[in-house]
C-alpha cells in the first residue's frame, strides 16, 4: 500500500527537512496555544465535566473546538509516533545514556529549597512539572506513556464523550464514562508538556546540558563558561585547569600571593603582576568547579569517561602524578565526595570566599594600605588549600579510570 498514511520518502534534502517532515504539523498544531493556555483550558474543562449535575444553562463556554483541537494534537502526536518507528528515526541527543555523577552529593543531602534551585527542569521557567527529569530527555516517552494508556481510537472516543458532556447535563463520572477525569487531565497535560519539549527539540535540536541551568543562578557561575555542550562537563573543565598547573605549583603560587597580600610591603612579581590576575582565575574557577561536581547529579555517559569526554583534548597533557596532600586527613583523601560535601557544607556561599580572594588581589599589587584583619586572610589560605587538594585528588583518581563507576 502507499497511502498519505504509511508514505515516508525515500530521501530528505538535510536534517531540517526530516525533522520538519517528522513534526512539522504536530508542531503547528500545538502553537495554537502556549503551553499555559493548553493546560489552563484543560482544567477548565475538567471541572465542567466532573460536575455531576449542571445544567446545560449554566455552562459559560462551548468547549466543542477545544476539544477538537486536543483530538487533533492527540492524531498527530500518534502519526509521529508511527513515522518515527517506520522511519527509525534516532537522534544522537536523544538516544544519550545517562549515568549518576559518583561524585555528586546524595539527593537526601540536598536540601528541598537547593533541589528546586539546582533541578534539571528549572532550565524550562517551570513549564514542566508533570513529566520528569528522565522523561525531560527524551519526549518520545511521554508518547509511549500516553498511547499505552489507551490506543488512539480510544483516547479520540473518550475526548468525543468529554465535548458530549461538556454542555452540561450529566457528568461524565455518573454516566460511567470516565471514572477518573483528573487522571486523564493529568496525561493530557503531560502529552503538551512533551509537545513543548518536541517543539523546543526542533527549533535547535541538541541536548540541554544537565547542569546548564547552575551557570545560571545569581552569583554561582563567575569564572566558568560553556561554548559547547560537553563543555559544561566539570570534569573536562577540571582537566583542563590541571593542564595549567601541578599542584605544588598552584600551591606555590597561591601561597606567595596571601603573603604579598598579607605584607604590605610586599607586592605580586612587581615586573609582571598581571600573572596574578590569571591565578586569581584560576582559583575562582576551582571554586566554581567543586560546586558544579556536587550538583550535577546525572551526567551523559561520556562525560564519565576521560577518553571520550571531548574529542578535541589530550587527556596525556593532564598533570596526575601523585604529590604530597599536607592539608587532607587519611581519612579525607579515603572519601573525597564526602569531603567535597563537608568543604561547600562549610562554606555555602562561596561567594564570599571569592569576594575575599578580591580583596586579597587588591591588596597583593599595592603597598599604601594595610588589610583590616589578617586572620580573614589566613582562613581564606587554608580553606582554598584543601580545595586545591580535594580537586587535585579527585582529578588524578577521575583521569585514573578508564570510566568511573557508582560507587
Amino acid at each position: 500500500m502507499n497511502t498519505d498514511f504509511n508514505f515516508i520518502p525515500e530521501s530528505f534534502e538535510d536534517e531540517e527537512d526530516k525533522m520538519d517532515y517528522l513534526f512539522g504539523h504536530l508542531r503547528w498544531l500545538y502553537g495554537q496555544h502556549s503551553l499555559v493556555e493548553w493546560k489552563k483550558k484543560i482544567e477548565e474543562l475538567v471541572q465542567v465535566i466532573s460536575n455531576n449535575y449542571c445544567e446545560a444553562h449554566l455552562v459559560e463556554k462551548d468547549f466543542s473546538p477545544f476539544v477538537s483541537e486536543i483530538k487533533k494534537i492527540i492524531e498527530e502526536a500518534w502519526c509521529v509516533l508511527q513515522k518515527s518507528n517506520r522511519m527509525e528515526f534516532k537522534h544522537e541527543y536523544l538516544g544519550i545514556e545517562w549515568k549518576p555523577n559518583p561524585y555528586a552529593l546524595k539527593k537526601k543531602n540536598i536540601s528541598e529549597h537547593h533541589q528546586y534551585r539546582t533541578s534539571f527542569k528549572r532550565q524550562f521557567q517551570n513549564k514542566i512539572t508533570l513529566i520528569n527529569e528522565y522523561e525531560c530527555r527524551d519526549f518520545f516517552l511521554v508518547f509511549d506513556d500516553f498511547f499505552n494508556q489507551l490506543d488512539v481510537i480510544n483516547w479520540l472516543k473518550l475526548m468525543d464523550k468529554w465535548a458530549e458532556f461538556s454542555l452540561g447535563g450529566k457528568g461524565l463520572i455518573s454516566e460511567c464514562y470516565d471514572y477518573t477525569p483528573h487522571q486523564t487531565s493529568h496525561h493530557l497535560q503531560r502529552l503538551f508538556e512533551a509537545c513543548y519539549l518536541m517543539d523546543d527539540f526542533v527549533f535547535c535540536p541538541g541536548f540541554y546540558p544537565p547542569n546548564s541551568q547552575l551557570f545560571h543562578i545569581d552569583y554561582m557561575m563567575l569564572n566558568c563558561y560553556s561554548e559547547t555542550y560537553d563543555g559544561y562537563n566539570p570534569f573536562l573543565l577540571l582537566a583542563y585547569l590541571f593542564t595549567g598547573y601541578e599542584l605544588s605549583e598552584l600551591k606555590n603560587s597561591f601561597s606567595y600571593w596571601m603573603y604579598c597580600a598579607k605584607n604590605q610591603t610586599e607586592i605580586y612579581s612587581k615586573d609582571e603582576p598581571g600573572t596574578l590576575l590569571g591565578l586569581y582565575k584560576s582559583i575562582g574557577e576551582l571554586l566554581e568547579i567543586g560546586w558544579l561536581i556536587l550538583h550535577t547529579l546525572d551526567m551523559p555517559e561520556h562525560w564519565l569517561d576521560p577518553a571520550r569526554m571531548d574529542s578535541d583534548f589530550d587527556i596525556t597533557k593532564v598533570n596526575i602524578k601523585e604529590e604530597v596532600l599536607t592539608f587532607l586527613s587519611r581519612e579525607e583523601q579515603r572519601n573525597l565526595r564526602k569531603s567535597l560535601h563537608n568543604f561547600y557544607k562549610a562554606n555555602s556561599w562561596f561567594h564570599y570566599q571569592r569576594m575575599t580572594l578580591e580583596d586579597a588581589l587588591y591588596y597583593a599589587l599595592q603597598t599604601k594600605h594595610q588589610y583590616y584583619n589578617i586572620e580573614h586572610f589566613e582562613k581564606l589560605e587554608s580553606n582554598i588549600n584543601k580545595l586545591m587538594e580535594i580537586l587535585y585528588a579527585l582529578n588524578r583518581e577521575f583521569m585514573n579510570s578508564k570510566l568511573v563507576e557508582e560507587k
